[in-house]
């Protein structure tokens, strides 16, 4: 728990996403399916958004326009 509250004041987003990981497994192990299942639906999502935001960001690249974050 530690580690997450420190990557979370560092904004290490690939140590927390590893904490994350961690934590889904641990609620498996000791049947807490709604936190682990919740998790699961965070990193599903997580991974969905980041992977159309590169999608955008590479098609607007192509075009030579200038890239923009989306922060949602």
């Amino acid at each position: 728990m530690e580690n997450t509250h420190d990557s979370i004041r560092d904004g290490d987003a690939i140590r927390l996403m590893d904490c994350t990981k961690f934590s889904l497994m641990l609620f498996r192990k000791f049947r807490k399916d709604k936190y682990a299942y919740t998790l699961l639906l965070f990193l599903f999502y997580l991974k969905v958004k980041l992977t159309i935001f590169s999608g955008i960001d590479s098609l607007m690249e192509k075009e030579g326009r200038v890239k923009t974050f989306l922060l949602i």
